[in-house]
């Protein structure tokens, strides 16, 4: 079964694409949010709360990755 990473799924892109695909596949999911958790993805998806600015060592390995985390500047640029 190929595992896919989603970071950013509590934006609303990030969000949608984690919940079609766990509709439409099936594929073993961990989505990866920081401020807003998502509420709506199906039982199916392993969520995590993380902070991507910060170092990860992933023990697992996965196949596709999903990249919709974003961070927007405090300085208001």
């Amino acid at each position: 079964m190929k595992k896919i990473l989603i970071t950013g799924s509590g934006t609303f892109v990030g969000n949608e694409i984690a919940n079609y695909i766990s509709k439409k596949t099936n594929y073993k999911i961990f989505a990866f949010y920081n401020n807003s958790k998502p509420k709506n993805l199906k039982s199916k998806v392993n969520i995590f709360k993380f902070d991507l600015s910060k170092r990860i060592i992933f023990k697992k390995k996965f196949d596709i990755l999903i990249h919709c985390a974003f961070k927007v500047p405090s300085d208001g640029l």
